[in-house]
């Protein structure tokens, strides 16, 4: 403990001896204050302790009542669905729903029958062509520019010998059939490519007596960007050529029949 006071208080108290007196004057030293200050410290950080650990206490407690609560509702929701009449999704039949040919084959003994005569049709499409006459013999090499527009009509003549005996295509209107060739031929065209086009040489021969012909004329006559697209489309009807070449033939046949799909059909409009 100090004695603070000013000089006339000390006089006094040494002339006096006043106990009294001497304690009214008294203050606390700065150790009892350090001392106070310490145990404040230690109640402060007590106090937070505990703080923590009730609110470590309150997650741990609210994060096992959201799991509890969380196991009870899909408990709770998926007996619902397997005991509900009215929504019950996962124990209903559909199978009534579906229409009745679904449950039947997928091509009958007639359809089969049918894909295999517009195959024969369509490898027969060159001998159909060559009886109603062609502007040019496709095994001779061209040399005029004429001669050259003269070769490439031949898959024309050809594709078109081929939907001629096709009756869905035979039986319409000559301006129905003038109104698909003009704007659908060139597309079908190109994925009727996919059936004479000779990988290793990278050159399409529709027959073994043709002269083949350079597709490199198509990037001269469409231009480059046109070509590197179309290849990418071309190369997807190879592969299904690949393993299945009745696909692209039914294929030829379903597109140039359809109003809309070409990229030029907007004309039409």
């Amino acid at each position: 403990m100090i004695i603070t006071a000013d000089e006339s208080i000390i006089d006094q108290i040494e002339k006096s001896n006043n106990v009294s007196l001497l304690k009214q004057i008294i203050l606390p030293s700065e150790g009892d204050n350090i001392e106070r200050s310490d145990k404040q410290d230690e109640q402060k950080a007590e106090k937070r302790r505990r703080l923590e650990e009730n609110r470590k206490l309150a997650l741990n407690s609210n994060s096992k009542t959201n799991k509890e609560e969380f196991q009870l509702s899909s408990s709770t929701f998926s007996n619902d669905l397997i005991t509900s009449i009215d929504t019950n999704i996962i124990l209903t039949d559909f199978t009534n729903l579906l229409p009745s040919q679904l449950q039947q084959t997928l091509l009958s003994s007639e359809d089969l029958q049918r894909v295999e005569t517009i195959s024969h049709f369509y490898q027969n499409r060159i001998d159909f062509a060559a009886r109603d006459g062609l502007p040019w013999d496709p095994s001779m090499h061209t040399r005029t520019f004429l001669q050259v527009l003269d070769s490439h009509s031949i898959p024309v003549m050809r594709l078109l010998s081929f939907f001629k005996q096709i009756p869905e295509f035979s039986q319409l209107n000559v301006d129905d059939k003038v109104t698909l060739i003009k704007y659908n031929l060139l597309t079908v065209l190109g994925i009727n490519c996919a059936l004479s086009y000779n990988i290793e040489i990278s050159k399409i021969i529709e027959n073994d007596s043709d002269v083949p012909s350079d597709t490199q004329f198509f990037r001269v006559l469409h231009g480059y960007n046109i070509c590197m697209q179309a290849n990418k489309i071309f190369a997807s009807f190879l592969h299904i050529a690949k393993y299945d070449r009745k696909i692209i033939e039914l294929t030829v046949i379903i597109l140039i029949l359809t109003i809309g799909f070409s990229l030029t059909s907007d004309i039409m409009n």
